[in-house]
This record gives structure tokens, sequence and C-alpha cells, in this order.
């Protein structure tokens, strides 16, 4: 088939990004089928429009292809011949690696064929490309922007770094973590809160963007509290730091890009300290100087919340602890005390077979020596539980019934006494 190209692509874009709209007059009858079903003989009659995805974006741009087939506007047709022009080319493991196909739609009484190639050479490329009549492609001006904007219209829709989607996240509800309610309402009020009230915030000129930087030892809850947070917050994208070096040209700037696509979006930065808490001056400082410039740049960040995690603030650089506008609030996730490791325990044994002797309020206030984390005291629970299990029969299945003693025992093990502070050699008889 050729093609009169009325609009050219002057620059090849990075792997990642999606190519500006090509839109072809066609000169031949190659699809005679297309035709067929568009009602026209001569291919001058048709234009083709096109548009070209690589690298990352791929599975969200396919994500919003298929939410916008879904849409009660789209008539899916039969094909003139009447079977599907679907083909797969599958893989040795199963996977599939290539997928054509043609599907005929009617778009508002449009009638439009949609031509969709999906493959994976090293990086993943997807092209879709419209053919309809010249005389109905002003109808169809927006297509590509509808489909690229219909994630923003999903719910629960969790990405990886690589903004891929996460099928699997398991939520987490607010009846799931234990904090302290002076912390609770700061989150709240500058997350959940600040998107449900965006009118408001509107109108008193309150930019709907924020960041808080949740800092403390390990095994405190930021983690948590991050991952209860992306299970409010309709679209979120979740970030180990520590894994920005295996996604090739896939950085800092492209996944802002994709928040701010998906907005609102809360962006999770967990272990932040791995790009903020290296000496600049010897280091290249590419992803620590691309996350200033998305935080607080030339871009604007409405309807996008930044939450970073780090075990140690003082080594973040200070252009990301000490500058509002980036990180507003540092919100200290500290052990918790005896009233926070009671509420601990009542969660983590809300589910058990509890002996008559236990007595949590003792068992938390025998933890005051041992500088426990919240990661600990669920482990107390677990040793404890592991012990009364290793006392049933052989073959049992019965649930085990935990007492007083399995849990002392379990402190025990995990407390140094003499140090004051926890230890996880083995216990020795």
């Amino acid at each position: 088939m050729t093609a009169k190209q009325n609009t050219l692509v002057s620059k090849k874009p990075p792997q990642h990004a999606r190519r500006t709209l090509l839109v072809e007059q066609l000169e031949s009858a190659a699809y005679p089928f297309i035709f067929k079903y568009l009602g026209i003989t001569d291919g001058s009659e048709a234009l083709r429009l096109h548009r070209e995805y690589r690298g990352n974006i791929v599975g969200l741009s396919y994500l919003g292809l298929t939410r916008w087939l879904d849409s009660p506007a789209i008539k899916k047709k039969q094909s003139p011949q009447g079977y599907s022009l679907q083909s797969n080319r599958v893989s040795a493991d199963g996977k599939f690696t290539d997928s054509t196909g043609i599907r005929f739609l009617e778009i508002d009484g449009v009638r439009v064929a949609l031509s969709l190639f999906h493959r994976n050479i090293g990086f993943p490329e997807l092209h879709m490309a419209f053919y309809v009549r010249a005389e109905d492609a002003p109808r169809l001006g927006t297509v590509f922007t509808e489909i690229e904007r219909a994630p923003s219209q999903l719910h629960d829709l969790v990405l990886n770094g690589e903004c891929s989607p996460v099928p699997a996240f398991a939520g987490v509800s607010g009846d799931d973590i234990v904090l302290g309610e002076e912390i609770r309402k700061v989150v709240s009020s500058n997350t959940i809160d600040l998107l449900a009230r965006a009118d408001l915030y509107r109108q008193l000129g309150v930019p709907l963007k924020r960041g808080l930087l949740l800092w403390g030892s390990p095994g405190c809850g930021k983690t948590l509290c991050a991952k209860m947070l992306m299970s409010q917050v309709p679209r979120s994208i979740y970030v180990t730091c520590s894994d920005l070096d295996q996604f090739g040209n896939w950085g800092i700037a492209d996944i802002y890009a994709v928040a701010r696509r998906l907005a609102p979006c809360l962006v999770v930065l967990e272990d932040l300290d791995v790009l903020g808490g290296i000496d600049r001056r010897n280091q290249s400082g590419r992803p620590l100087g691309q996350l200033l410039g998305e935080l607080d740049g030339l871009e604007v960040n409405q309807g996008v919340i930044t939450v970073a995690t780090t075990n140690d603030v003082a080594v973040l650089d200070e252009a990301l602890r000490n500058r509002p506008g980036r990180f507003d609030l540092k919100l200290h996730f500290p052990n918790p005390d005896h009233e926070l490791r009671l509420q601990l325990l009542k969660l983590f044994t809300k589910s058990l077979a509890l002996a008559t002797d236990v007595d949590l309020n003792t068992l938390s206030n025998r933890m005051e020596y041992g500088n426990l984390s919240c990661a600990h005291v669920r482990e107390v629970i677990t040793r404890g539980i592991i012990y009364a299990t290793d006392e049933l029969p052989v073959g049992s299945k019965a649930a085990p019934m935990i007492a007083q003693a399995h849990l002392e025992r379990a402190l025990t093990v995990l407390a140094d006494p003499k140090r004051r502070k926890i230890g996880f050699e083995p216990e020795r008889g």
C-alpha cells in the first residue's frame, strides 16, 4: 500500500514516548475489506490516523484503549468477511509476543476500522491506526486524546515503577494499620482530604500538590501507611527507588509525566535515601536532579501527591529535606509507645484463639525496655503462634491455643535484657 503523508514526524522520540499523530491519505486499495466496510472503492477517499507508543508507556496505553473500547459510545461491528481478523504469534513460554488485528467499529454513527499491532523487540511497541472516510475524519479529531485520558477515569489502579498495572495489589484499610492519632490526621488532611476538597482548595488558591516525607526506623509502619493511602486514592504509582537504575531510559521524569496524566494520582517513592542520600559532588546526580525538578519545577503537578519513605532523613540531600514545595511535611514514625503497642497486639491477635491467662497489657509493658518496632511486635505474636503450634500432635489441623507463656517466651528470645535492644540470634539452650 502506498500513501501520501500529510503530517511528517520530524524527530524520532525516545523509546518510551509516543509519536506525533501521523495522518496519511491512502492511494491504493490494499485493504479491500476495510474499504468495503467504510463503503468506498477508492483509497483516496479514506485517511489513516496513526500513532505509535514505545517502551513503558505501552501498558498504560493499551489499558486506556481497552477502557475506551468498553465505553457505551463504541459499537463493535462484524468483519465484512464474517470472521475475526485477529492473529497472535506465541512464544515458546506461551506468552503472546506479537499481536495484530483489525476491529470494525462505529463511533457516534461514524464507521471506523481500527488496526492494532503490538510486539516486543527488546521493548514493547504498540501501533494504533484508525481508517476512516476522509469526510468523517474531523469527527475523530479527539479519539487519541480520549484513549490516552481513559486510564484517568479508572479506580483502584496501581502501577509499578515502570508504570505497568499491578493487578494483585493487596489493599490496606485504615483498620489494618495502627498510627498515632496526630499522625493519622496530618497524613489524611494532606492527601485524601486534600483531594476530596479539591474545589474548595482551588477557590482558596491552594495548589493541589503535596509532598510528605515519612521517616523513622525500619518496621515502624511507613510503607504500610503508604499502602493505606494507595488503597484510598483512585490511581497510584509505587516506585522502589533502588530499582530505578534497572528501568533503562525510563526514569523519574517519565513516572511524573504519567502521574500528571492520571491525576488525581499518588506517587509513592520507597527508600528515597537511595536517590537523595548520595553526595551530589561524587555522583552524576541524574535521578536526584530529575526528582528535584519534577517535585517543584516547570511542570504543574496539580492533583499529584508524593509520599516518600526513608529510614534516615539526615542523609537526604538538603534540597529534599528542607524545601517546602518539594516535601512540605516531614513526619517521624517512632517506635510505638505502650498504648500503640497494645493496639498492635490487639490487632495481631484478633483472629487467634487466646488462653484465659493472656494479658496483652502486661506483655506491652514488658516490651517497654526492648525498643520494639511495629515489626518486632508482630514478630512476637508470630513466634508465639509457632511455639503453640509446635505443641500440637503430629498431623493435627486444629487451631493452636495461644497462652501467655508462648508470648513471653517469644519476647524473651527477641529482647536482650542486658543491652536492652532487639536481637535476632536464635535461642540457645
